[in-house]
């Protein structure tokens, strides 16, 4: 008893350490995913991807939907479920990707930032194609991914449909090359409805 309190104690440290880790904009867990409200999702269409088989294949995810229906929810909640599973994850937003790279480089340092990336078992990006990927980033994006393909995975949340991505890319030549890496061997969770935001939110009082 003694012996499996220990083990159990480590077990802990080591996942509240991964998720201390990971970045988490919000602490989600899958028994939390709301299936009431009408956005496109079910327990049939989530279970395989919180069966986590997309990670034992090295395989991505994207996950799209308008602002507010609970993208980085979903995101981060999937992201839990890989920590309780030991995996090691990393949850960034695109923007903050980008500056994370250029501070590297910087300080002459991107290849310890690019290691550490690369040792994590699934990557999640939000805020996917939020605003205009520039040359410079599309480039960037395109050596991190390079690092991932068939050693682990990388899961996207945007707001742009999968079939317009193609069109917040700059450079459309390296755009080809990203979204060649993303899309075809990725799992797809479309979402949809009103901002849970507004769903969720107190009613008025009247005056």
């Amino acid at each position: 008893m003694i012996l499996d309190a220990q083990v159990s104690a480590r077990t802990n440290r080591r996942i509240d350490r991964r998720i201390k880790e990971a970045g988490f904009k919000i602490r989600a867990h899958p028994q939390e995913i709301d299936y009431h409200h009408e956005r496109g999702l079910t327990g049939s269409a989530l279970a395989d991807v919180l069966s986590l088989g997309f990670l034992r294949h090295h395989q991505g995810v994207i996950i799209s939907g308008p602002t507010g229906v609970g993208k980085t929810f979903l995101c981060c909640a999937i992201g839990m479920a890989a920590i309780s599973k030991e995996y090691a994850v990393r949850y960034v937003r695109l923007s903050a990707l980008f500056e994370e790279i250029a501070v590297a480089r910087g300080a002459g340092a991107y290849m310890s930032y690019a290691a550490k990336l690369r040792s994590k078992d699934l990557l999640i990006i939000d805020d996917f194609a939020l605003a205009p990927i520039p040359s410079r980033g599309s480039r960037e994006l395109l050596d991190l991914l390079d690092d991932r393909i068939g050693t682990s995975s990388t899961m996207i949340a945007s707001q742009v449909p999968v079939g317009s991505l193609h069109q917040s890319f700059e450079d459309a030549t390296v755009a080809d090359a990203v979204l060649d890496r993303i899309v075809h061997s990725s799992r797809r969770i479309e979402m949809k409805g009103e901002s849970m935001r507004k769903l969720l939110a107190p009613p008025k009082e009247e005056e």
